[in-house]
């Protein structure tokens, strides 16, 4: 069903494609490519009757610690869907580095949970390098609006979500 959430989620399918709605635009992500997604933006997925796919929930904190990236995050609405068709080059980085998070997950080891945001961290600095300086991306400032509203609707939601055991007032 439709949702949104509190974090950034990043789909990157395996073996079959999934249809994922944002924002009323439906995104055919195929194997190896990656569609992120940021918090606040209702979205649906739809998957295969076969399929495996990865998810990230990547928390808002986590996203802005990395310096640079909270001036930038209106370019990541509504979504960015990197596919092998436009995008070849930066997928394949993006890709090694939710890879290696996935592989440092898997391990279980000393320090594996830093590596694991560090290797995210990556991901979501070079996407956003990348979409800085991609001169085609046009509606950047068309969704600049929606994301300057979608944001205060985030930050009540973290600061009801941090308190909720408190008693809150308007």
């Amino acid at each position: 069903p439709a949702h949104w959430n509190n974090s950034f989620e990043v789909i990157m399918p395996v073996v079959n494609e999934y249809t994922v709605y944002v924002s009323d635009i439906a995104y055919v992500v195929k194997p190896d490519e990656v569609l992120i997604i940021p918090a606040g933006a209702v979205h649906e997925i739809y998957a295969p009757p076969v399929g495996r796919r990865y998810i990230f929930m990547i928390e808002q904190s986590q996203f802005y610690a990395v310096d640079g990236l909270a001036a930038v995050q209106h370019c990541f609405y509504p979504c960015v869907h990197l596919s092998h068709e436009q995008h070849e080059s930066i997928l394949k980085e993006v890709n090694g580095y939710l890879k290696q998070a996935i592989h440092e997950y898997n391990a279980e080891n000393a320090f594996g949970r830093s590596a694991v945001r560090l290797w995210l961290g990556l991901a979501f600095l070079k996407t956003a390098r990348y979409l800085i300086e991609d001169q085609t991306r046009s509606d950047v400032q068309t969704h600049h609006r929606h994301h300057q509203s979608s944001m205060v609707f985030m930050d009540v939601c973290t600061y009801i979500a941090e308190h909720c055991t408190e008693k809150l007032n308007l």
